[in-house]
């Protein structure tokens, strides 16, 4: 494995001197938005006989996560008295994006079209889209939407920004300043908020709307059809053939399928009172919880601290072996001082390829400090040993610090996978760690499997909110690099007397620029679509409650079931549920044991946040609404009657 120079030292990629936003007299920022064009969910259709995605006929149309990234351009270009630059890689006919943008009020448009760039996988399209911003001449602040609705990796921005050598600021949900020198923002994690500060140039990917996206008029639709585009080919942007494409694709489709069908919905019949019965006695079946309880639903792996008499100070039962090559790495996350549940659902994934590879399973433990009870914990649930790298650097947890240590111990050992979680750190951390590496990435995978025979990793992954699987493979690049969608694994029971190895390394990251942290906040009201994010249970509520007081009735109901509430956008649109609360392809993606639809008839762009549920309940009292063709349990009838407990 090769480290990527690209990503070493902003040096030269950047505008000249110290980076200043001057809304004066000074030199006008550069601000560039990148976006994609994509099929229009809108106009997506679910086969109701088949449970298949229906894409003939669908128009393209901007990437709707990339609204928010275009609004706050256009705002920071006014505040700033910049030029806003739209950037795109497609083919001819994603001009209609970009001419889309310019009527909306960006100043210039960039399209990269080439044959050569057919194929192009994330990092591929990522190298790209980084050499046009250094044919630009650089930039002060680059904006990218969470993700693609196509796609759906969110590992273009992270690895843009990792090419460049730029400090990243990702899933911002605020802008709260902007001076000469710097850019202040809020951005939702798993566990809360944070407030994060980086001095320009720097990246931003916006988590959610912040604004509106402002509507251009027919006069500006008019005249941006005569504004000229900048069209750049491989060859402008010193990319050979080789690099980009599928020859520079370290990943490639092996297989593309719908997922398989879960059966009909099984519709509830009855009077209110016997179908709430038996609706509740379902649920509490699928979340493991006795009649008249509350609280987190799944019983969790045993992950308290070791018994001292059988395990007397945690002691390591061997000495690690002599190489670490090709074996299965898991990266550990660690709340507390105890192992996430996430990194115990990679551990028990872990497992099942370390021996069908007959290789070691290590986990990958970087701190600042004391790792407490975290090691015991590793071990009991599936590793061979830990290797721990300490650094005063890992605190507060910094993706761009933790991605460079973590490619310089691959570089050392040479895994042959390397497993992330993907939570809000980790789908920003991996993609960084795979420029560096120059690997292939596979995003938010629900399914891991070794081909007996090539040995090569099965990683499927699903696309287009859930309506198709791509099982994706990275045959001549190692390590093998995926992240997996939480709450879909499952751990091992926990061995209480199982010990491994431990193998201590000194870490001495030394990113060029990172973040600041000035204030993280947990548990707060703020963190809304944080807690919706790792939900195990939500109730959620659409149009169809009517009203606040309605939502203060699901939400009475998720506590007593020991979940959170969420709400529709058309919900969120009519003031009934704060923004934080929307799920959807705008809003927050879910992954819950059990969804509760309530009052939502299930439009494509809800159904994209959604597609993660182990089970989807509806209620509705339209019989043909949507939900229902996704819905595992439905019930129609008036909600009022129905959601609520005896």
């Amino acid at each position: 494995m090769s480290r990527n120079p690209d990503c070493a030292d902003p040096g030269g990629v950047m505008s000249d001197g110290a980076a200043v936003l001057d809304g004066g007299g000074g030199r006008r920022a550069r601000i560039v938005v990148f976006i994609k064009q994509v099929p229009d969910s809108a106009a997506l259709q679910i086969d109701p006989a088949s449970g298949t995605l229906r894409r003939a006929g669908a128009p393209a149309v901007v990437n709707p996560f990339d609204g928010p990234a275009i609004e706050e351009g256009l705002r920071l270009r006014e505040r700033t008295g910049g030029t806003l630059t739209v950037l795109t890689l497609g083919p001819p006919q994603a001009a209609a994006a970009l001419r889309e943008t310019l009527a909306r009020g960006a100043d210039e448009a960039v399209l990269l079209s080439d044959p050569a760039f057919a194929g192009s996988d994330t990092w591929a399209t990522s190298l790209a889209l980084a050499a046009a911003v250094r044919k630009l001449g650089g930039a002060d602040v680059l904006l990218f939407g969470r993700q693609a609705s196509d796609g759906d990796t969110a590992q273009v921005g992270p690895a843009v920004a990792a090419h460049l050598g730029l400090p990243l600021l990702a899933w911002t949900t605020g802008i709260v300043a902007v001076d000469a020198a710097s850019i202040t923002v809020q951005r939702q994690l798993d566990d809360g908020i944070e407030t994060l500060q980086a001095d320009f140039p720097c990246a931003l990917t916006i988590g959610r709307r912040i604004h509106p996206l402002r509507l251009a008029s027919l006069a500006r639709h008019l005249a941006a059809q005569r504004r000229p585009i900048l069209r750049w080919q491989a060859g402008d942007l010193g990319l050979s053939p080789e690099e980009v494409g599928l020859k520079g694709s370290p990943t490639r489709v092996d297989r593309l399928f719908a997922p398989p069908r879960t059966g009909a919905c099984e519709f509830l019949a009855g009077s209110p009172k016997a179908i709430r019965r038996e609706l509740f006695a379902r649920i509490r079946r699928l979340m493991n919880v006795p009649a008249g309880g509350t609280g987190r639903a799944a019983t969790l792996p045993d992950n308290r601290p070791g018994d001292r008499e059988d395990d007397p100070a945690g002691r390591p039962a061997h000495a690690p072996p002599a190489s670490l090559r090709d074996a299965v790495w898991v990266v550990a996350e660690c709340a507390q001082g105890r192992s996430t549940m996430a990194t115990l659902e990679l551990l028990g994934a872990g497992r099942r390829l370390a021996d069908a590879l007959s290789v070691p399973l290590v986990a990958v433990l970087l701190t600042a400090g004391d790792t407490g009870d975290a090691v015991e914990s590793l071990w009991r649930h599936g590793a061979d040993g830990v290797l721990v790298a300490q650094a005063e650097a890992f605190t507060p947890v910094q993706e761009t610090v933790h991605a460079q240590a973590l490619a310089d111990l691959a570089e050392r050992h040479a895994p042959a996978i390397l497993l992330v979680a993907a939570t809000a750190i980790g789908r920003v951390l991996a993609p960084q760690v795979a420029v560096r590496l120059r690997t292939g990435l596979t995003a938010d995978c629900t399914a891991l499997a070794i081909d007996p025979a090539t040995g090569n990793l099965l990683q499927t992954r699903p696309a287009f909110g859930g309506n198709l699987l791509a099982t994706i493979i990275t045959p001549r690049h190692r390590p093998q690099l995926a992240t997996v969608r939480p709450q879909v694994m499952t751990p091992l029971p926990a061995d209480r007397r199982r010990r491994g190895w431990l193998l201590r390394e000194t870490a001495a990251p030394t990113p060029a620029r990172v973040p600041r942290r000035l204030a993280c906040e947990h548990g707060s009201a703020a963190a809304a679509g944080a807690s919706l994010a790792g939900a195990a249970l939500i109730v959620a509520g659409g149009r169809g409650i009517g009203s606040a007081e309605g939502f203060a009735r699901l939400r009475h109901l998720a506590e007593r079931l020991g979940g959170v509430v969420g709400a529709s956008r058309a919900a969120v649109d009519a003031g009934w549920m704060p923004a934080s609360a929307q799920i959807g392809q705008t809003g927050t993606t879910v992954r819950p044991r059990v969804y509760l639809a309530v009052g939502i008839s299930g439009q494509i762009q809800h159904l994209a946040g959604v597609s993660g549920a182990d089970c989807i309940i509806a209620v509705n009292k339209d019989a043909a609404a949507p939900i229902f063709s996704v819905a595992r349990i439905g019930v129609v009838g008036d909600w009022r009657q129905i959601v609520q407990e005896d």
